[in-house]
């Protein structure tokens, strides 16, 4: 929680104008409704979908916590695009790995929801940033879903989905410990912080306090990131750690 005001202070400074938060909001109905309400504080809309810890029952109860205190805290598992001047983020709520849900009633996607995605992207005026939980299957040492075990945890159906439906972005917050950085889309090039470039996945890492190992050798203690579009197509993004 004293990250997440760091955080509302920082976008606030920055005048950021949307927030997203891309799963694991908590483990309960209480964590989720906290959190979404003190990132209601900037004062923007603020974006949240489910990732794989959270069940559906107490997820649903505490957005609805949130939204009945701030009507600008939008349910990304409900609305699917948004729809901006410069890019237009699309949702994809869970994870598609149904061994890895920490709850019973956990939110699995399944190809008929990519293929939902596939068509609000290719319908799309702007270019697409794609938002979920996990990310596509990578290769490389530098891939943002290699996991500390060594194994590369991304869904191939996102793979394709991004070729097919040509999406220049995609922010994943899963696996935590390959984040802080952004690469292309098949992971092989780590892309460069704080240029502008026409395509970047990018995995901001953990927000919460609790120390995690990263793969490159640093621990977290609270990450996320700030990143700005242009109307000309091209984003850039900036890692902040706590």
């Amino acid at each position: 929680l004293a990250n997440i005001d760091k955080f509302v202070a920082m976008f606030k400074e920055r005048k950021v104008d949307l927030v997203l938060v891309t799963g694991d909001v908590g483990m309960n109905e209480t964590d989720v409704s906290t959190v979404l309400t003190k990132l209601a504080d900037v004062k923007v809309p603020v974006v949240s979908i489910m990732g794989n810890r959270e069940g559906i029952a107490f997820y649903n109860a505490g957005h609805k916590t949130a939204n009945a205190a701030a009507a600008h805290v939008l349910d990304g598992n409900k609305v699917r695009k948004i729809d901006t001047d410069f890019v237009d983020v699309i949702t994809l709520p869970g994870y598609h790995d149904v061994n890895y849900l920490h709850s019973e009633d956990g939110c699995a996607y399944t190809e008929a929801d990519v293929a939902a995605v596939k068509d609000l992207a290719t319908k799309s005026d702007s270019p697409v940033v794609l938002m979920a939980h996990g990310g596509p299957l990578q290769t490389g040492e530098q891939a943002i879903d290699l996991s500390s075990q060594g194994k590369h945890a991304g869904d191939p159906k996102l793979s394709t989905l991004i070729k097919d439906a040509s999406i220049k972005f995609g922010f994943f917050g899963n696996i935590h410990e390959a984040g802080g950085k952004a690469t292309n889309l098949e992971g092989t090039e780590v892309v460069k912080a704080g240029e502008f470039h026409p395509s970047f996945f990018l995995n901001p890492g953990p927000a919460d306090a609790m120390e995690w190992a990263m793969n490159d050798g640093s621990v977290s203690k609270g990450m996320g990131a700030l990143v700005e579009f242009t109307k000309d197509g091209t984003g850039k993004f900036e890692v902040v750690k706590f």
